[in-house]
C-alpha cells in the first residue's frame, strides 16, 4: 500500500466487502484494510482520503425518524459496524495527523429506485459523480460526513452538517415513484426491513434477527 501512494494527494477508498458477509471475511477487508490504507497515507503525506462509508452506519434508526450526520452509529450488520469503524479511523487521523477525510455514507447508488425504501435512499450516478468531485475539491473538510443521497422528496438524512462540503444534488426519486409504489403495493410496517433505515440489511447475516431491535 505504501508503495502505491507514492505521489498522491487524495485517495477515492472504495474497495472492501460491500455487502454483509460473516465477520472472519469483513474484518481484513475493511477494518485492517482501511487501517492499512490510512497509515500508508500517513507516512506518504497524502492530504486527503474519500471514505465510501455506508447508510447502514446508521440502519437501526427507524424510518419515521430524520437523523444528521453526527447522531449516534446504530449500525445493521457487521459490514455496517465496518463503516462506521472506518468513520472513526478516519476521525482520528485527523485529529492526530491532520489527514483530511469526507466519510460519505451511501445510499442506494443505482440507475433508478427499484423499491419504496430507495425512494428514500436513492442517489444517481449524476449526483454520486457531483459528492465525489466536491468531497475531493472542497477546500478544508476536517473530517466529515455527508449522506448520498440524491434530492428526494422523501428522506431520512439531513446533510446540513456537510454543506460546507458543497454538495448540491440535482436528481430526485420522484419520477419513479408512482411505478415503484404500484408494483411494490402495501407494506407490512411492523416489518423489521420496513421498520429501520437499513432496510432488507438489518435481517441478513450469520445470525438470527430476535424481531426485537431497538426501539
Amino acid at each position: 500500500m505504501y508503495e502505491l501512494l507514492e505521489g498522491v494527494d487524495a485517495v477515492l477508498h472504495f474497495g472492501g466487502v460491500s455487502i454483509e458477509k460473516p465477520f472472519s471475511t469483513v474484518l481484513p477487508a475493511n477494518i485492517v484494510g482501511a487501517y492499512n490504507l490510512y497509515e500508508a497515507a500517513r507516512r506518504r503525506g497524502t492530504r486527503r482520503i474519500v471514505f465510501a462509508s455506508s447508510n447502514h452506519v446508521t440502519g437501526f434508526y427507524s424510518q419515521g425518524e430524520t437523523i444528521k450526520a453526527h447522531v449516534v452509529p446504530r449500525p445493521d450488520t457487521y459490514y455496517g459496524l465496518s463503516k462506521a469503524f472506518g468513520e472513526s479511523l478516519a476521525q482520528f487521523y485527523f485529529d492526530r495527523y491532520g489527514l483530511e477525510t469526507v466519510s460519505i455514507r451511501i445510499g442506494s447508488c443505482l440507475p433508478e429506485p427499484v423499491d419504496r425504501r430507495q425512494l428514500s435512499s436513492w442517489i444517481s450516478h449524476d449526483d454520486m459523480e457531483r459528492l465525489l468531485v466536491a468531497a475531493l475539491t472542497a477546500p478544508i473538510v476536517g473530517h466529515s460526513i455527508v449522506y448520498g443521497a440524491s434530492n428526494n422528496r422523501t428522506t431520512w438524512w439531513d446533510n446540513s452538517q456537510g454543506h460546507h462540503v458543497g454538495y448540491q444534488p440535482q436528481d430526485s426519486s420522484e419520477p419513479w415513484r408512482a411505478t415503484v409504489e404500484a408494483q411494490q403495493g402495501p407494506v407490512d410496517p411492523t416489518r423489521p426491513e420496513v421498520k429501520y433505515q437499513g432496510g432488507g440489511f438489518v435481517v441478513l447475516g450469520p445470525f438470527d434477527f430476535a424481531g426485537q431491535g431497538p426501539a
